[in-house]
């Protein structure tokens, strides 16, 4: 007999703190503020949501917290519309057009909060791109699936979704929300169009990162199909590959005049290699950003702007760096060795040339974006950056500077362990191998630290920016901590391994001089040295001092930091169609049916209108008079919804058959890696598939039966995650696993959650995204 352990009666839905906001003024962004419940001050918002003119949003929590309402406008000050207050109970607040705030008590909207909850819960379900739904989700489609077909079967798999989905919530049905039927129409224009789909389709690989070959792909061959998008993409690659030449030729000159003896070469070539290197720095970003990829916005002028902009300010960067060397460590062939050189000097350098470095680097990218590219920045915003760069840039110094001379002190020390002087340098380096550990081992640890440091910094940095802009919505702590730690990765991944590489093409170079005078000694008639590997050891020791290896040098020494600000994401903006795209901040629409109220075959507008009628505050809401007002569907022949609806009850006589092919999916949000395994009989053969991934769906033939669902995780070694009440929130005894069994398909999605120590199943909906409450 099965048996719970550790339990607590509680439903989750009662655990919420819920607030509904709705925004019903002309020109006003209402922003909610959430602080901790403990927070007396309430200077720091926890994490902030700002809902639109038209716009409602439900916020929920299973802690308790303080909020704060504020009225943000465009040409005049904000207005703060309510104090910060502790949350005692749901309520529902409403701001009217002159700016009132009338409250509510949530439970006398079921109807409302019930919607809300769905939108919420379909948020959740599907997965994001730019932000924001993704198309292919919307139509239930896998779009790494889709993408693989030829072109008229894409085109028919997403006909095929659309129908099916329009069928689903086209506000004609019970369940029809007319939102979700806008987003299912958009999703099928956007995607049945070539030039759009090959834009998303891009747009979608630009946003798996850096550590992903998708971006990769992106950026040097993206998906292509008009000769307009062919023509942009020649132009956008002629403009890379002539920045990499510039960033090449600049990093080639300051290097290749680093190693110089007189101080004046170095720093002519430190000024004007830094302003080569930042001309064609400044210029590669504008060719590989996220605009000019997916949208083809990539210009003659614009490209200039940018690399005269990286021009100046390199050359600011680079005169700093020559300047403070001079002054802490020397240049040329004046500069002092770099075993003697203290810690202090190191971070002195790095401190110095990081902060001058950073901010400038800000404030070019700020005039870029403001000048160049047309966004608007403040003068606030740019002066906030500049100084979270030149603080970057200070700990990213600190942090070189420390890790440099500990590297430098560990390799003289090494070298003089056993044999002091001369001889004990030259066996030192007597092999290659030990000269290229060194410059690794040096070269890569500085750099992974120094980027470690910056990915830290920058997070906190953009989290402190956010609660400065009242134009941007406040992230949550864990939601930052989530997008540093992916930023550190990606940063020190990078670091590595661009000086693993830079290292191991100076190696090559260096061994192959090495190999070119070693063969000229030994064609002299007195080999002046008697030994191969001696003669080799020696010629790299010559070379050693040659380059001035032993000496700190100037690119070297300095440091460079950039912090990058927050960016607004989606590029399909509303300009380019008529009807709301999913790029748009989501509407959660409340005009729908009580689901719990679906089984009594009422007409939907009078079933709002007799809720409406509860109390007057609820008939000032008037919701499905605003529905009506803003769509006109009783008189607008060109509204989209018009357009689909006839199509839908040609739809509805067709398909006579009620049973269709279904899907099953799962969404991690544990620790682990996990997967699903369904199992189904299909013509009496029992067929097992499995998906590894958040997201990932089966798909189950209609004449499907006998269906079952698990999942396992890997603790490193694969487990099935074992039976759990989410309701009561306690485990079965004895422990088994947890296998959901259906006698027909249906579609479901399951929700797989936990921590470092167990995961279990939290939560599992239907196709209206409602909790089923199966166990």
């Amino acid at each position: 007999m099965e048996q719970l352990i550790a339990g607590t009666a509680m439903p989750n839905d009662v655990q919420y703190k819920s607030l509904l906001i709705v925004n019903e003024s002309r020109d006003a962004k209402i922003t909610l503020y959430i602080y901790p419940r403990w927070d007396f001050v309430c200077w720091i918002s926890f994490s902030s949501k700002i809902i639109l003119p038209g716009e409602k949003y439900l916020y929920r929590s299973k802690d308790s917290y303080k909020f704060e309402l504020v009225a943000g406008f465009e040409d005049k000050p904000k207005e703060s519309l309510l104090e910060p207050k502790t949350w005692v109970a749901d309520k529902l607040l409403k701001v009217t057009e002159d700016l009132r705030l009338i409250e509510g008590e949530l439970e006398d909207f079921p109807l409302e909060k019930r919607v809300c909850l769905r939108r919420l819960q379909r948020d959740k379900e599907l997965n994001v791109t730019s932000g924001k739904r993704n198309l292919y989700d919307i139509l239930e489609l896998d779009m790494d699936q889709i993408r693989k077909l030829p072109i008229e079967k894409q085109r028919d798999a997403i006909k095929k979704g659309f129908r099916k989905q329009i069928q689903r919530w086209h506000p004609d049905k019970n369940f029809g929300d007319e939102e979700n039927a806008k987003e299912i129409i958009m999703a099928q224009e956007i995607l049945l169009n070539d030039e759009m789909r090959a834009r998303y389709h891009n747009e979608a690989d630009y946003d798996r990162g850096w550590l992903s070959f998708k971006r990769y792909k992106a950026i040097l061959n993206p998906e292509r199909f008009t000769t307009e998008q062919k023509e942009a993409y020649k132009k956008r690659i002629l403009m890379f590959a002539a920045s990499v030449g510039i960033a090449i030729c600049g990093i080639g000159l300051t290097i290749g005049t680093a190693g110089a003896a007189a101080p004046l070469v170095v720093a002519v070539g430190g000024v004007f290699g830094g302003a080569i290197t930042g001309a064609g720095i400044q210029s590669l970003q504008h060719t590989v950003n996220k605009r000019s990829v997916v949208t083809e916005e990539c210009n003659t002028k614009q490209w200039l702007l940018k690399a005269g902009i990286g021009l100046i300010s390199g050359a600011a960067i680079g005169g700093a760096a020559v300047g403070i060397t001079a002054g802490v460590v020397g240049l040329g062939s004046s500069a002092m060795e770099s075993a003697v050189v203290t810690a202090g000097q190191y971070m002195g350098t790095g401190v110095g040339t990081g902060a001058v470095g950073g901010a400038v680097s800000s404030i070019a990218s700020d005039i870029g974006r403001k000048f160049v590219d047309g966004e608007k920045v403040s003068l606030k915003q740019a002066a906030c950056r500049a100084t979270f760069g030149a603080a970057i840039g200070a700990t990213e110094g600190i942090a070189g500077g420390v890790v440099s001379k500990a590297i430098v002190g560990g390799q003289s020390s090494a070298a003089t362990a056993n044999i002091q002087g001369e001889v004990g340098e030259q066996i030192a380096i007597l092999t290659g191998a030990k000269r290229l550990t060194d410059v690794l081992v040096r070269n890569v640890s500085r750099a992974v630290t120094e980027s470690g440091a910056e990915a830290v910094m920058g997070t906190a940095a953009q989290f402190v920016e956010e609660r400065l802009d009242d134009s941007v919505e406040n992230q949550s702590p864990g939601q930052h901590f989530l997008r540093g730690a992916i930023n550190f990765a990606s940063k020190t991944i990078k670091a590595g391994f661009r000086e693993s590489s830079s290292a191991l093409l100076s190696h090559s170079k260096n061994e192959i001089d090495v190999s070119k005078r070693a063969k000229k000694y030994s064609n002299l008639e007195v080999d002046i040295y008697d030994k191969s590997g001696a003669r080799r050891g020696q010629v790299r020791q010559e070379l050693f001092e040659e380059n001035n290896e032993h000496l700190v040098k100037c690119e070297k020494s300095t440091c460079s930091a950039t912090y990058q600000p927050l960016e607004s994401e989606g590029l399909l903006e509303n300009k380019t169609y008529s009807l709301p795209t999913v790029y748009e901040e989501a509407v959660v629409p409340c005009e729908q049916e009580d689901p719990l109220r679906a089984n009594e075959h009422v007409n939907p507008v009078v079933d709002i209108e007799e809720e409406a009628g509860v109390n007057d505050y609820c008939g000032q809401v008037n919701l499905a008079d605003q529905l009506l007002e803003s769509d006109e569907l009783s008189e607008d022949k060109t509204s989209p919804l018009l357009k689909v609806r006839e199509e839908v009850g040609v739809l509805d006589k067709r398909e006579s058959n009620p049973l269709e092919d279904t899907r099953i999916k799962y969404i991690s949000e544990g620790a682990w890696f996990s997967r699903m395994i369904v199992s189904f009989f299909l013509n009496d053969e029992k067929i097992t598939q499995q998906v590894s991934g958040s997201g990932k769906f089966i798909t189950i033939p209609s004449p499907a039966r006998g269906i079952k669902v698990k999942f396992q995780v890997s603790r490193p070694f694969w487990g099935d995650v074992m039976k759990y009440d989410r309701f009561k929130e306690a485990w079965f005894r004895p422990y088994e696993p947890h296998v959901f069994c259906y006698d027909n398909p249906t579609n479901r999605t399951f929700i797989v959650s936990g921590n470092l120590w167990w995961e279990a199943v939290m939560r599992v909906s239907d196709e209206y995204h409602d909790e089923t409450k199966e166990l």
